[in-house]
């Protein structure tokens, strides 16, 4: 019996490992739309700075990205024009398109600055992924701040964005998640990184905590193998295993999560939850346990209570599937 478990344990892990995608991929396909211009004393070139958004993105090799001329004649043929578009109408247009992900954005001017605000929308969710603003006095700064921009959305993606970013090129400008307030003090790009977590970027193998931050590596690092939490323990990122009383993962969880209390994932979860309470923002795979909660379910949850906020049902008992 013990045999079987293991060898079940390590299919599943290795399975997990192996398919799941860490973030984009050429096989993603990402569309982007005109960025629309609210400044009407103003004649700006928005189509120019789409384009600019698009070509950024062709360069960096990380997806696919839908032709401008494919997506100018699915817009014309369902009569719709940019400045009106719903978020129903943008995640049609992602879908018909094939686009997984659809970037669309606008340009205001308030208080005499400019700002641009750029969205990411999951087309089969049809939620927002991921949103930013940049802010500034020139338009010229603006234009140049698109490549950064680019760079966020893909380290997003890829889990490399861990704190709020704030990189100026004076004491004007400032790159912001949406959820940043504005009133933040700016920082220079090397003040930024000076603030990171020492060796945030690395990763260890083994982790164990009592409580944290009673543990043996600290919270803000990154956990590749077996993670072991006695009572409660809190790490940035895990792929692997994890095992304990209550586990919590800030970031994206790849692999399998069991616990005799509560499994919690702030962001993503791929692979399997098991225990009492599951909770994770994202699940792609399964949750098992008496009371599983996520908002967006791509798989299955398996238990007494089983809640997905934007799945096909938002209530399940016993058996609750979305795809």
């Amino acid at each position: 019996m013990k045999r079987d478990f293991i060898s079940i344990l390590t299919i599943v892990s290795f399975f997990v490992l192996i398919n799941v995608s860490f973030g984009l991929d050429k096989n993603t396909k990402v569309a982007v739309l005109d960025i629309v211009s609210r400044v009407q004393e103003e004649k700006i070139d928005t189509v120019t700075l789409s384009e600019m958004v698009q070509t950024e993105l062709v360069n960096k090799k990380v997806c696919t990205v839908v032709e401008r001329a494919f997506l100018s004649k699915i817009i014309d043929e369902q009569k719709l024009q940019i400045t009106g578009m719903t978020e129903s109408d943008i995640t049609r247009i992602g879908n018909l398109a094939g686009a997984a992900k659809i970037i669309v954005g606008a340009l205001s001017k308030m208080a005499g600055k400019y700002v641009l605000m750029v969205k990411i929308i999951d087309t089969k969710a049809g939620s927002i992924d991921y949103s930013e603003q940049v802010m500034n006095y020139s338009l010229d700064e603006i234009v140049k701040s698109v490549p950064k921009i680019v760079n966020n959305i893909i380290g997003f993606y890829n889990g490399d964005i861990q704190i709020p970013q704030l990189i100026v090129t004076n004491t004007d400008f400032q790159i912001q998640k949406s959820d940043v307030k504005t009133d933040i003090p700016v920082k220079t790009n090397e003040e930024v990184q000076k603030d990171l977590p020492k060796g945030s970027d690395n990763f260890f193998l083994i982790q164990i905590a009592i409580w944290t931050p009673l543990q043996i590596i600290p919270q803000d690092f990154k956990i590749y193998g077996f993670d072991l939490n006695l009572f409660y323990g809190k790490n940035y990122e895990v792929i692997g295993v994890t095992g304990g009383v209550v586990n919590h993962v800030v970031n994206k969880f790849i692999g399998l999560q069991a616990c005799a209390g509560a499994n919690i994932i702030d962001n993503e979860m791929w692979g399997v939850q098991a225990g009492p309470v599951n909770f994770a923002k994202k699940v792609y795979g399964v949750q098992i346990g008496v009371f599983n909660f996520t908002e967006e379910l791509f798989g299955a949850q398996i238990g007494l209570c089983n809640i997905a906020a934007k799945g096909w049902v938002s209530f399940m008992p016993i058996l609750n599937i979305s795809f």
